[in-house]
């Protein structure tokens, strides 16, 4: 059950979502203090929404769901409060659930300090500049999609124990920034970078 409480922020309408089980359509903020969620069906941030996810917020979909993301995601936890997106299941498995899909947003989304764990791809960026910092990326079948154009900033993240790819560019150009080991090579005999008919701008620094 979901329960909406508007109040007014910023000249903004913001609806803190509470905890329990989640699908569908969904904007304004994922309360920590509601935390952890169950995701039972396709999310989706339309576009023109935004969407808040406090620090040390957990969403936990059950098997085959997808995050779609049309809109904006605004996911930024800290070093000691990550923001958490898991399978349901148990046991867990890489590809239990689908993964975050950014779906040709206008606007740029911003991930940092976020876990994204056993899904089929982690995260894609299709057709988006959006960034993800400071996150683990881990035990999905897939790390990251970069597609159609994509320009995402990919920075100082650990992709580990990725089945395939720790991180496939298909025809975009995602900038990757990595500080000293913190991009890893991908285990389970996969690869830490798949470029197919890209360009990756690799700095380390």
């Amino acid at each position: 059950m979901r329960i909406y409480a508007i109040f007014l922020l910023n000249l903004c309408l913001v609806a803190p979502v509470w905890g329990g089980t989640i699908s569908g359509s969904i904007h304004g903020t994922l309360s920590v203090s509601n935390s952890p969620y169950v995701v039972t069906g396709d999310l989706l941030i339309n576009a023109g929404d935004t969407l808040w996810i406090e620090p040390h917020c957990q969403l936990f979909f059950e098997e085959a769901t997808t995050f779609k993301v049309q809109g904006v995601l605004l996911a930024q936890g800290t070093a000691t409060d990550s923001i958490y997106f898991s399978s349901n299941k148990s046991p867990q498995n890489p590809g239990d659930w689908q993964g975050i899909y950014f779906d040709k947003p206008a606007n740029k989304s911003y991930l940092s300090y976020v876990v994204i764990s056993y899904a089929s791809t982690g995260i894609t960026f299709d057709s988006t500049d959006s960034e993800i910092k400071h996150s683990c990326i881990k035990f999905n079948t897939n790390g990251i999609d970069c597609s159609a154009g994509a320009q995402p900033l990919i920075e100082s993240n650990q992709i580990i124990h990725n089945g395939n790819s720790g991180i496939r560019v298909t025809s975009s150009s995602p900038r990757i920034i990595a500080k000293g080991l913190l991009l890893l090579v991908t285990m389970m005999f996969g690869r830490i970078l798949r470029v197919i008919f890209g360009v990756a701008r690799i700095a380390w620094v």
